[in-house]
C-alpha cells in the first residue's frame, strides 16, 4: 500500500513513452528488470498484468546497466557501432501572462541545438525592459514546471531574434541579436518572478477553497505548502 501509487505512476510513464512512438503494451516483446527495486513482487505482478507477459529475469537487475555500458564501449571501435543521440528530456519555454507555458524547445529535441524566435513587446506600455520568465517541464501551467531564470533585455530589442541554445551538456544559453551585434544574456535567478508568485497564490486560493469545501482537516496537509507561500507573500 505504501508504494502502490508510485508503481502505478511508473506504468503511466511507460504508456506515455510508448505512445510517443505509436506503440502500446501489446507491442513489447520482452520486459527487462533494471535496478534492485524492480525485485518487488508488486512490480513484477503489475508487469504481468500490464504487458501480458512475465518480466525477463535472465539479466542481473543490479548489473544490467553496467553490462549495457560495457557493450556500448566495446562497439565504439567497430564499423557498425551503436550511435547514441542525446535528446532533451523535458520542454523548455517561457511563461505567458495568463500563467500558461509556451514551449520553445520541444521534448526529445536532439542536442546540441538552437531554436530561434522573435522577442515580444514589453508587458507594460512604456516599460524600459522586456522580461521573460523561462521554465522547463511538461505541464501546461508554469506553476507545475521548474523555473530556470528570467531574461531581461532593453525594450528596444522587441522584434529582434533571440536564440535558445543547448550545448552538448544540455546547458541553456540565451543569445539576443541586439543592434550592436549578438549578445549572450545571463539569466537572473535570485528573485521569484511576479508571474510565478501570482500563479502560486492562485493555486493556494484554489486549494484552500477545496479544503473548505471538503471540511478542512482531510486536506490540511495537502494545502499547507501553498498556504505558507501565500502568507509569506501577503496574498489574500
Amino acid at each position: 500500500e505504501l508504494t502502490a501509487d508510485l508503481v502505478a505512476r511508473t506504468f503511466q510513464i511507460c504508456d506515455e513513452v510508448l505512445a510517443q512512438r505509436d506503440l502500446g503494451p501489446q507491442d513489447i516483446n520482452e520486459v527487462i528488470l533494471v535496478g534492485g527495486q524492480s525485485r518487488m513482487p508488486l512490480v513484477q505482478q503489475q508487469i504481468q498484468a500490464h504487458f501480458g507477459k512475465a518480466p525477463r529475469k535472465g539479466v542481473h537487475a543490479d548489473e544490467c546497466v553496467a553490462l549495457g555500458a560495457s557493450l556500448l564501449g566495446d562497439s565504439l571501435g567497430q564499423i557498425d557501432s551503436v550511435t547514441l543521440i542525446d535528446v532533451l528530456s523535458m520542454p523548455i519555454g517561457i511563461g505567458l501572462a495568463n500563467g500558461r507555458f509556451r514551449k520553445i524547445i520541444d521534448k526529445n529535441s536532439s542536442i546540441p541545438m538552437v531554436k530561434s524566435f522573435r522577442l515580444p513587446q514589453p508587458k507594460e506600455p512604456g516599460a524600459e525592459r522586456i522580461e521573460m520568465d523561462i521554465f522547463q517541464g511538461d505541464a501546461e501551467q508554469i506553476v507545475d514546471n521548474e523555473y530556470l531564470g528570467s531574461l531581461r533585455v532593453p525594450a528596444a530589442a522587441a522584434g529582434r531574434k533571440i536564440d535558445f541554445r543547448l550545448d552538448e551538456e544540455c546547458l541553456l544559453q540565451v543569445v539576443v541579436d541586439l543592434p550592436n551585434g549578438p549578445k549572450k544574456i545571463e539569466l537572473a535567478t535570485r528573485d521569484t518572478p511576479a508571474m510565478l508568485r501570482q500563479a502560486l497564490q492562485e493555486e493556494a486560493r484554489k486549494r484552500e477553497a477545496e479544503q473548505a469545501a471538503r471540511g478542512g482537516a482531510a486536506e490540511q496537509s495537502r494545502g499547507g505548502l501553498f498556504s505558507s507561500i501565500k502568507r509569506f507573500w501577503g496574498g489574500t
